[in-house]
């Protein structure tokens, strides 16, 4: 049989202390408490200051001191028109109070000043408002759930941003205006039709039109990590001294300290961050939620590359990149576009000489990949220092029956959606730790790589021809690297080795 209590209904000022603030404001409130605070007059305050995240209290974790967002000069707004609930006792969860009392309130008091007809609150009115009270330990179950609401409520209306900046694009950045140099708009219409195939249709990138600077994206990478480790943060943002931690960690010294980052740990990469006596491990990237789970994809162009280096020797100017891809608010692949009556090779000078000026530093200094296009010819390499790009690390794409992807919409199809692009940083670049540079898999070893994952997934054999000089080894490695990710029952790989010079030399390359 089960037992079931009934929910009596109690007195708020029988569950907590109630007290008006003071004329002042101050700096934080007392250690150990759970502080709610309501606005007045209720007429004009009380829908906003209840239900915007701006202004509502959120209770805290049960250690320490829940946070008030909204601010008067940087400190908490405590003045005598604030109503302040705290000192919560054992028969009351402030989670479920949070949201009980959030969802009664308005209601309540609304009703109660209409009878008589003052248009504030008073203090007796919230002392005397009576809530239900189950047990404790209903009372956490609720409030647990409704917080897990809450921030599935948040991911959805980031989401419906995202779909109101794709839609704010689509009316008025699709609506193409004739220009009155034709050249421009050559470009500007590759530009833009690169962005429609990569956010529209079974792609999951989504256009932000709204980053722009290096603020902007340091801002929105903040936004997504707080975002993935609100569990290793306990709720609480992260502040400034502590993001200054993690920016430090996020610009590398090259191209190449970047992709050993990457890397991370079982999948996993990480910053760390020192607060109090605590050190907190935060997530940056999970290579194991390709397509889903933490992932964010986010698409960015004409981001400003402003010359903050006023004591280079290069002679160096404020530059405009085309296209880039975010991955969870990291650059990941940079896209250089020309128009058709120029060379895509224009793009790699391009790159290069950037490169030299220090425009891919700070945030940008994390990004892998290249891609160059003219629209009718596509290319891609792996980012380095201007002086160790060489085109003869440039490869096109190829699709699994040989033939060219030149196009630049074909080439983002085929190489530039989700999961392909992750994949690609993820899965398809290797760390040459002789030369500190970064390889990109050529198209044919990832379409065989891909070839033994599927076939894996049905248990059927097969065989991977190479020629002499065409990177069987980092096929090889590449392949079973994979495959012990992807299958985590699977122990060891054997390989057979029929010559001894193969044996030491296949070691190496591994080790």
């Amino acid at each position: 049989m089960i037992n079931t209590f009934p929910w009596e209904q109690r007195k708020v000022s029988e569950l907590c202390s109630i007290s008006t603030g003071k004329s002042n404001t101050q700096d934080k409130v007392e250690d150990g408490e759970y502080p709610f605070y309501v606005r007045s007059p209720i007429i004009e305050r009380s829908t906003k200051y209840l239900y915007d995240e701006e202004a509502v209290l959120t209770v805290g974790d049960g250690v320490g001191t829940g946070k008030v967002f909204h601010y008067v000069n940087g400190k908490y707004d405590l003045h005598q028109r604030c109503y302040r609930m705290y000192n919560f006792t054992d028969e009351l969860n402030a989670h479920y109070f949070y949201h009980t009392f959030s969802k009664l309130f308005y209601k309540r008091v609304m009703a109660m000043t209409a009878k008589t007809s003052v248009d504030s609150v008073r203090l007796e009115m919230i002392a005397d408002m009576e809530i239900p009270a189950p047990k404790i330990e209903e009372q956490v179950k609720i409030g647990t759930y409704f917080d897990n609401l809450d921030n599935l409520i948040t991911l959805h209306q980031r989401k419906y941003f995202f779909i109101k900046n794709v839609l704010k694009y689509m009316q008025k950045k699709l609506l193409v205006v004739k220009e009155k140099s034709k050249m421009p708009e050559l470009e500007s219409m590759i530009e833009k039709k690169l962005i429609e195939q990569l956010v529209y249709g079974d792609s999951q990138w989504t256009y932000r039109e709204d980053l722009k600077t290096e603020e902007d994206l340091w801002a929105n990478l903040k936004y997504i990590l707080e975002q993935n480790n609100k569990d290793r943060l306990n709720g609480e943002p992260l502040s400034d001294t502590e993001f200054e931690q993690v920016k430090n960690q996020l610009q590398f010294s090259s191209f190449y300290k970047a992709g050993e980052w990457l890397i991370g740990e079982n999948g996993k990469v990480q910053v760390h961050v020192q607060r109090d006596t605590e050190r907190l491990h935060l997530v940056v990237m999970n290579h194991e939620h390709i397509a889903g789970g933490s992932s964010v994809y986010e698409v960015i162009n004409q981001y400003s590359a402003l010359n903050t280096d006023e004591n280079r020797k290069v002679l160096a100017r404020d530059r405009r990149f085309d296209v880039t891809l975010l991955i969870n608010g990291l650059p990941m692949i940079h896209i250089e576009l020309k128009n058709k009556q120029h060379s895509y090779m224009d793009g790699f000078w391009q790159i290069k000489k950037y490169i030299g000026e220090g425009k891919f530093t700070g945030i940008f200094s994390a990004v892998q990949m290249f891609v160059i296009s003219n629209g009718v010819n596509t290319k891609y390499f792996s980012a380095a220092s201007d002086t160790e790009l060489n085109p003869k690390f440039i490869s096109g794409w190829l699709d699994k029956e040989n033939n060219p992807v030149t196009d630049y919409l074909d080439f983002a199809k085929s190489v530039l959606s989700i999961p392909e692009a992750h994949e690609m940083i993820a899965r398809y670049t290797v760390l040459d730790e002789d030369a500190k540079r970064l390889i990109l898999l050529r198209p044919y070893q990832i379409h065989a790589i891909e070839a033994i994952r599927e076939a894996s997934k049905t248990g059927r054999s097969g065989y991977v021809w190479h020629t002499t000089g065409s990177g069987k080894t980092l096929t090889s490695y590449k392949a079973t690297r994979n495959l012990l990710m992807d299958i985590p029952a699977l122990d060891k790989a054997i390989f057979l080795i029929d010559r001894k010079d193969l044996d030491t030399q296949t070691t190496m390359a591994f080790q």
